[in-house]
């Protein structure tokens, strides 16, 4: 077999060339041809390239870790184009979401924005003000969260790609409903989400926008409909195989549920399916629901469990408005068992967050805790 050429060889030859004067039609020189790769290597080497499909079906499987490192591999390709970079930085950040590591998401959220303010192209803008949506609500960034979705509908609008619009009406839809001051007009971006991806053919998203229309009926007191919502949703999303937006789905059926049995039944369920899909900062808030409700039997030891292993999660995930929410609840447990001091810390750190997320719900449980402690000891009028 023919050695093949070094770096200097080739350089000799290519100079070789040029001196000799060879005119364009002239045939190249033995050693130049076994330069030239074939069609048929070019097209196994493109092959050889990780694909967006290759890596979102590993996300899909909850194989997030082997997800991320397929994706930057391909990443590292040269020559790719915009599009398949926003894809795959679109996917890998969705990967490290479910990881619970927000500052990569975060990081290549903002390099999914450059990529497309550079290349002006309103459905690349759409795209990665999705992403940057989604990036600032898990980190709790409420307000950021809705000005980035009502900028994703804007570029979304503006390109006319219908896909894009139901994913912007969806991401605003839920960035709306954390706000918690339009809970009607979520809703409604919701449906409209819901009603698009019906259209597209799309029922995992469906479900996911159905699922937001749950969370919005459910805090407006208008049960029947969040559980109707909910159970379409976990219809949908079962159908498409998708574990996340059926965990949701699930989690969002025990809120509208007496029976604390079934609760922990549907908790259990909607905890398997975020293992199996690998969302780490979705098990903790299922973990910490699960402490709700053994807590409401009594069971303040097996909460408490429940509870400090959920804000374990939310700690290492940087989920500062469900790490707030858990204690709180965290602080009731202790209460119930008489564990006042306990409690004492768990409130003061509840307080100190709760101006820093934002979230007035937040801020409306911690008189409320207070209020129990203070009740136990013997100072009603705190």
């Amino acid at each position: 077999m023919p050695r093949s050429h070094s770096v200097n060889e080739t350089r000799a030859n290519e100079s070789h060339g040029a001196s000799a004067g060879k005119k364009k039609s002239q045939r190249p020189s033995a050693g130049r041809k076994r330069l030239r790769v074939s069609p048929a290597a070019e097209t196994r080497a493109r092959a050889a390239v990780p694909t967006a499909g290759q890596v979102g079906d590993l996300a899909w499987a909850g194989q997030h870790a082997q997800a991320i490192e397929l994706a930057t591999t391909a990443l590292s390709t040269p020559g790719l184009s915009v599009g398949s970079r926003l894809d795959l930085l679109d996917l890998r950040a969705e990967s490290f979401i479910a990881q619970g590591d927000l500052e990569r998401a975060g990081a290549d959220a903002d390099a999914m924005l450059d990529l497309a303010e550079r290349a002006r192209t309103a459905a690349f803008k759409a795209q990665a003000r999705n992403r940057q949506a989604l990036v600032q609500m898990r980190k709790d960034e409420f307000k950021a969260a809705v000005a980035s979705a009502n900028a994703a509908l804007k570029a979304a609008r503006q390109s006319k790609q219908v896909a894009f619009e139901a994913m912007s009406l969806f991401r605003l839809a839920e960035a709306q409903f954390r706000t918690r001051t339009d809970f009607e007009q979520a809703v409604r971006h919701a449906v409209r989400a819901a009603g698009l991806f019906r259209t597209l053919g799309r029922p995992a998203d469906e479900g996911r926008a159905l699922w937001v229309v749950a969370m919005g009926r459910s805090t407006q007191g208008r049960a029947e409909e969040s559980v109707k919502a909910a159970k379409a949703a976990l219809a949908l999303c079962r159908q498409a195989g998708d574990l996340y937006g059926a965990g949701n789905a699930l989690n969002m059926l025990i809120f509208n549920e007496a029976d604390v049995v079934v609760q922990l039944k549907t908790l259990h369920q909607a905890l398997a399916d975020f293992e199996a899909a690998g969302y780490v900062e979705r098990q903790g808030i299922i973990t910490g629901n699960l402490g709700i409700s053994y807590s409401h039997l009594g069971l303040y030891r097996r909460a408490r469990r429940l509870m400090l292993k959920a804000d374990a999660i939310h700690r290492r995930t940087g989920a500062r408005a469900p790490q707030a929410t858990n204690l709180g609840e965290l602080a009731g447990v202790e209460t119930a068992m008489r564990h006042l001091d306990s409690a004492r810390t768990y409130i003061a750190e509840m307080a100190g967050m709760a101006e820093a997320v934002g979230d007035p719900l937040i801020a409306a449980t911690v008189p409320i805790v207070q209020g129990r402690l203070s009740l136990l000891e013997g100072e009603a009028t705190a």
